[in-house]
């Protein structure tokens, strides 16, 4: 979760560099998005170390190092708006979020048990102290539905992403940009289960949303990399050798040279091309997908093999 809309009475310095932050975060800038937060949280630090606003940065931080494939900076992040917010009671509710956030690394980094652990926490938090219909407790549902997700429990999974579908739509609206992730993680969950057709529904709500809402964002790179897997799947191979390109370019486009989601991208688009029995060009996609898995690998001590949780990471 990213936390935005800090009042109109915090100061400049701070102010400035955190709401260009949340803007460049919004539209999937996130290098500039990790440089703005760090410029935020050098005034923060500087004009008050106690301040909350030290806490909200390092939230907002991991969430953008996560998105860059920085987990181990990610992880510090979250951990020091953690430790921050446990020592003051007061703030228990602005504690979930860095919660959350942790508990989608951790289970991204396949450490179940450590994720478990936070969801709960988390949840038990929001349930605690907010309506039962409140978008917050929707978000806690959905990284429970990806925790059943992960251990492979479909229809538990399910029944907690519709739980929390549910809200978003009530919450939010149905083309609402809030609901854009729980509708790519339902349709993921849907197409591993073989429901193709359930799966694609949802994943096209989700790419129009993206479309209408962000054009060009790295989110929407994901989705196509779905459908294109959809596509070959059912023989629709232009269509899916298109979703693929397009994915790809809006990686190159958006995001900084080989980031862990192209590398991801790209390793499926090679596999599509070695079923399709274009060996050499697969051999070359496959050789740069890992080049940059890799080098992921190697600098945050992840594994790039299945599907990063950027979607999740809000």
């Amino acid at each position: 979760m990213f936390l935005t809309g800090w009042p109109a009475w915090a100061t400049s310095g701070w102010d400035e560099h955190f709401s260009r932050g949340e803007e460049s975060q919004r539209n999937g800038r996130y290098e500039q998005a990790a440089a703005e937060f760090e410029a935020a949280l050098q005034d923060a630090r500087r004009e008050n170390p106690a301040d909350v606003r030290v806490a909200v940065t390092w939230n907002n931080l991991g969430v953008v190092y996560n998105s860059l494939g920085r987990l181990y900076e990610a992880e510090s992040s979250y951990l020091r708006a953690i430790a921050f917010y446990e020592s003051r009671p007061q703030l228990l509710s602005a504690l979930a979020a860095p919660l959350d956030n942790l508990a989608s690394l951790y289970l991204a980094l396949g450490r179940v048990s450590k994720a478990e652990a936070l969801y709960r926490r988390c949840y038990e938090i929001r349930q605690r102290i907010l309506p039962p219909n409140d978008p917050a407790l929707a978000h806690s549902l959905h990284g429970l539905a990806r925790l059943e997700h992960e251990r492979r429990r479909p229809d538990r999974a399910e029944d907690l992403y519709r739980q929390a579908l549910a809200i978003e739509e009530s919450a939010y609206g149905v083309e609402s940009l809030e609901v854009a992730p729980t509708l790519h993680n339902l349709a993921a969950l849907l197409a591993e289960t073989g429901r193709d057709d359930e799966a694609r529904a949802f994943y096209n709500r989700a790419l129009a949303i993206y479309r209408s809402h962000r054009p060009g964002h790295p989110a929407e790179a994901v989705v196509l990399r779905h459908l294109a897997e959809l596509d070959a799947k059912a023989g629709s191979l232009a269509p899916a050798e298109s979703h693929f390109l397009q994915a790809l370019a809006i990686c190159d486009s958006a995001l900084p040279p080989d980031p862990p989601q192209t590398g991801i991208i790209l390793q499926a688009y090679g596999q599509f091309l070695r079923q399709e029995r274009r060996k050499s060009e697969a051999n070359k996609v496959i050789a740069r997908a890992n080049l940059i898995l890799v080098k992921g690998l190697r600098e945050s001590g992840a594994g790039y093999t299945v599907e990063a949780s950027m979607l999740s990471a809000k």
